[in-house]
């Protein structure tokens, strides 16, 4: 993390639409990444929406806060659409 320590991170998930708005899936704030350099903080997120198999992630908030400017390094992300099955 650059520009602020952090304590945590919320995370949104948008499922992009095309010739729409996006669709909010849903926050999750995530604590455990920070506690040092092998740990690993885990979301799940089970809404869907039609039109639209895009999906991105943003930061709206840090350490609480939606006013912060910081930048979160994310090594890894998987997705297991193993439920979907």
């Amino acid at each position: 993390m650059y520009g602020a320590t952090g304590q945590s991170v919320g995370v949104k998930l948008w499922q992009a639409v095309p010739y729409s708005l996006d669709k909010d899936m849903g926050m999750k704030t995530f604590t455990w990444c920070f506690k040092g350099a092998n740990n690993t903080s885990r979301g799940e997120w089970n809404a869907y929406y039609t039109n639209g198999d895009q999906r991105y992630f943003t930061t709206p908030e840090l350490n609480g806060s939606s006013s912060t400017r910081a930048t979160v390094s994310v090594r890894e992300v998987f997705v297991d659409t193993s439920a979907a099955d």
